[in-house]
């Protein structure tokens, strides 16, 4: 089901990057000194032009997801008690909301993992410091 609405998004989003380019390349025709050679080359400059003000975008969304990602890991290095205890009360009223449908040994074996996951990051982070 999420496969179809992924699929339908990108075809739209395809086909609406085509009505762009060709609605470009005819205004860019409809102009009285413009040839269709030179309304190509119009069109190409500026898709060219987005292209790259796209890739610029995608690149300091990729810049600002790394920043968020240490912003985190510095969190849990400097706080890895309260992190852990937070993550495992979370899972205590998660299980006992009946959101998580686990035993108790599943529970224990999930909040050791978790702590020895928050302690690992905190020597990580001790140890680039």
């Amino acid at each position: 089901m999420v496969g179809d609405w992924l699929v339908q998004g990108a075809l739209l989003a395809l086909g609406a990057l085509v009505v762009l380019i060709v609605g470009r390349f005819l205004v860019a025709w409809a102009d009285d000194d413009t040839d269709a050679r030179e309304a190509l080359d119009i069109t190409g400059r500026w898709t060219a032009g987005v292209a790259g003000a796209a890739f610029a975008a995608g690149a300091l969304g990729l810049v600002q997801f790394g920043d968020i990602v240490a912003m985190g890991a510095e969190f849990i290095g400097g706080h890895p008690y309260a992190v852990s205890n937070g993550i495992t009360a979370l899972l205590g009223w998660l299980a006992l909301d009946g959101v998580l449908n686990v035993s108790g040994e599943q529970f224990a074996g999930l909040a050791l993992a978790v702590v020895g996951i928050v302690l690992l990051l905190y020597e990580v982070e001790d140890d680039a410091a």
